[in-house]
């Protein structure tokens, strides 16, 4: 591409870093995107005549530019980077340590009076070969000495990190920080009249001109092989036949970045959008990508043709079909009961993974929403169904049943999420049964049918015996140890007795977490049922980690508060021992969240209460239950300490997923998550109490224990953060399997052939 033409927003770019140069802080995340070349700015940026441009002084920036695949190893990078840096010799380097080493020089520069600048080409790579601890140093030295640095990388740092937590033995990213503060600045598409001027180098006219303005979209690398291949040929057809076959490979390393590993959804959409299919019902949309600009124009269609070639051949080759013409494919749909045919003229066409392969293993759960509006269980939903989409075996559809159109509340993820009613009231009912079969009537083999113990445990029961296929059932709850403190002995007893029922009818039961295997273990005894029970963990969440403790301290605890389940969290305990905590730490503008709706008539009753227990104004927000996952997670990531002290707890979800953001979490020793912690021996990286209940006031050791627990996490935040990093590495290390191990206790249950 740089040998065409540079575009005028990469020369913008490469402006605006040389002159921040001038400034103290300069650090930059840039974006680049396959089919996009960073070599025009880069090359700016260790040029002495743009610095003169750009009213610096030449002498001034000294600048090291490194390709991360000239990396040998930490001393390789670090004698090339010095070497630039001092090609005098005039500092000697040990060569071990990336940020002693660099430090020595830095210094030196800086006392020369010259600015030290260090820019990294291809930064993912990097970070392969020198781990995190690269990451580390710099930003160390960016805190600490203002070292200028400028990253090239893909995607945005926070995607890396995501990524790099899922993708096995991959390190995780939890000592390093780097990336925070950073500005992020994503390279572009070129303008119409820079595209202009390109097919005016090359004389193209006519169709030629036409065609590269329709196939390449302005895209640096598609617009640049285009006008190159253009004029050799002849005909319209001609070129069009060359650019399909030769699309998957120009667009390979484009598709795999679009999407996380394991996953379709963006690459479907681009199908989807190519084709002309209607995106009035897509959750997951292209423009909620961070390449969004990128690909779309100021209309919101597709730049370029290419990628929807590309991603049409790319869907169709992983189900192991051959691509014959753009015009045989369908894209993926995102169904509901009574969504329309994307192709009018052809209702009979089905989607492309159907197509490639009639018969994919299918797996059928039902849920009460796709989303987070009802709180733990969904949420474990929603991670169950994107990890089985994503994880395990190559042919497997899964599909997520959900009453209403208003309960699809996320993007999609790889997961078929379908809807079997228009409108209605909310959860599943007996008639639902029939509109779900017409709903998956497409679907010619269902492997099982999965529910959500009473929720939709049930249903999915009803659909597997209407559908002669087998059913398991999570169980999530422990009806038998607390719902009559929360209801009338009499709903105790009935609850008990309908999950006892709901287990001893379901072909498999999965326990979630060590306590509920206990639970279904008492509760099947006295019944002759050969139903066999298997524990189930959570995934570890795939989100970038908090990287340092909060500078500002915020305990948040999330469940309801008043009647009823008030007596099982032990909601009005945790407001009484956070303000008994900031009472004695005597913090500066402590912030207290209680996320959930309330039973009481008025919240000023418990800030009142967190007031007088700190015996000082404390600035408490009262927050409703999120819709959103997203900003749901975001809580807790924005949290100092989360609070759990549940009298009883299945599992606690919540926590586990404060331990999956590396937040400092404490929990009630009486919970699944506790026990599972401590069977691993990992108990003593969170805070623990004992917690007593109580139907009145909070009990007096119950709230000593509690507080003294957030004292000494608030007193000492970072080795509460310490604390809580290791323990989210420690389980990472552990390599749970969740969605492996599940496939093979299935396979036992339901003697299905292992995929080979």
């Amino acid at each position: 591409m740089s040998n065409i033409t540079i575009q005028s927003s990469s020369t913008a770019i490469a402006r605006r870093i040389v002159q921040s140069w001038k400034t103290g802080k300069s650090n930059y995340v840039l974006v680049t995107p396959p089919l996009t070349d960073a070599s025009s700015i880069i090359d700016l940026l260790v040029d002495e005549s743009f610095y003169v441009q750009c009213g610096l002084a030449p002498e001034i920036p000294a600048v090291a530019r490194f390709r991360a695949g000239r990396i040998d190893d930490t001393r390789t990078f670090i004698s090339d980077v010095v070497a630039q840096w001092d090609p005098t010799g005039s500092i000697q380097c040990e060569g071990t340590d990336i940020g002693v080493d660099l430090r020595k020089v830095i210094q030196f520069l800086k006392r020369s009076g010259r600015t030290p600048v260090l820019v990294i080409e291809a930064f993912h790579q990097a970070v392969r070969l020198l781990t995190w601890d690269v990451g580390t140093a710099l930003r160390t030295l960016e805190h600490s000495l203002q070292l200028k640095t400028v990253v090239e990388l893909p995607v945005k740092l926070s995607t890396l990190r995501t990524r790099s937590a899922v993708e096995k033995g991959e390190s995780t990213f939890l000592a390093s920080d780097f990336g925070q503060g950073h500005s992020t600045l994503v390279l572009e598409a070129y303008q119409p009249t820079e595209v202009a001027s390109l097919l005016e180098i090359y004389g193209l006219t006519d169709w030629r001109a036409k065609m590269v303005i329709e196939l390449g979209g302005g895209l640096p690398d598609l617009t640049g092989w285009l006008v190159r291949e253009a004029q050799y040929y002849d005909s319209p057809a001609s070129l069009r036949r060359y650019v399909e076959r030769s699309a998957p490979d120009i667009c390979d390393r484009f598709l795999k970045w679009l999407d996380a590993p394991a996953e379709t959804a963006f690459t479907k959409t681009l199908a989807r959008m190519y084709e002309g299919g209607s995106t009035q019902n897509l959750v997951t949309k292209l423009d909620q990508h961070e390449w969004a600009d990128f690909m779309l124009n100021e209309t919101g269609t597709l730049r370029s043709s290419v990628l929807g070639l590309a991603a049409i051949q790319k869907l169709a080759q992983q189900e192991g079909r051959e691509y014959d013409s753009p015009t045989q494919t369908r894209s993926t749909r995102i169904l509901t009961a009574d969504s329309p045919p994307i192709f009018q003229q052809e209702r009979e066409h089905r989607s492309i993974a159907l197509m490639a392969n009639p018969e994919p293993e299918t797996i059928i759960v039902a849920a009460t929403c796709w989303g987070v509006r009802h709180g733990g269980i969904n949420a474990f939903n929603l991670e169950f169904c994107r990890m089985l989409a994503s994880t395990g075996k190559n042919s497997r559809r899964v599909v997520c049943l959900v009453p209403r159109h208003e309960d699809i509340l996320e993007t999609m993820d790889g997961v078929d999420v379908i809807a079997i009613r228009k409108d209605g009231n909310e959860g599943f009912f007996q008639f639902d049964t029939q509109l779900a079969l017409t709903a998956i009537k497409e679907i010619r083999s269902a492997r099982f049918i999965v529910g959500h113990d009473l929720k939709t445990g049930l249903f999915a029961q009803s659909l597997a015996s209407a559908l002669k296929v087998k059913s398991l059932v999570f169980c999530h709850m422990a009806y038998a140890a607390y719902y009559s403190m929360m209801k009338s002995s009499e709903d105790g007893a009935q609850k008990t007795e309908e999950q006892r029922r709901l287990f001893s009818t379901a072909d498999a039961i999965f326990a979630v977490g060590p306590k509920l295997v206990k639970h279904v273990n008492s509760l099947m005894r006295t019944v002759p049922s050969k139903t066999r029970t298997f524990e189930y963990l959570p995934d570890l969440l795939s989100i970038s980690p908090v990287t340092s403790p909060r500078a500002i301290a915020c305990v948040t605890y999330i469940g309801r508060l008043g009647n009823g389940s008030e007596l099982v969290k032990q909601g009005r305990l945790a407001v009484t021992a956070i303000g008994a905590a900031l009472k004695r730490s005597k913090l500066d503008d402590p912030l207290v969240q209680i996320i959930g709706s309330s039973d009481a008539e008025n919240e000023s009753d418990y800030k009142e209460l967190v007031n007088r227990e700190a015996g000082r104004l404390v600035n408490t927000q009262f927050l409703a239950f999120n819709h959103s996952r997203e900003k749901a997670l975001g809580y807790i990531m924005d949290s100092s300490l989360v609070v759990m002290p549940s009298v009883h707890d299945g599992f606690g979800l919540v926590g586990w997923e404060a331990i999956s953001l590396g937040v400092p979490l404490i929990i009630s020793t009486n919970t699944g998550l506790y026990e599972h912690l401590k069977q691993l021996g990992l108990h003593i990286y969170v805070g623990t109490v004992e917690i007593r209940g109580s139907t009145a006031e909070p009990d007096a050791a119950d709230v000593k224990a509690l507080s003294d627990q957030i004292f000494e996490k608030l007193s000492n935040p970072a080795q509460a953060h310490s604390d809580a990093a290791t323990l989210l590495a420690r389980l990472r290390e552990s390599a749970q399997t969740t969605i492996e191990r599940f496939d093979r206790y299935t396979e036992q249950i339901f003697n299905i052939p292992k995929d080979t």
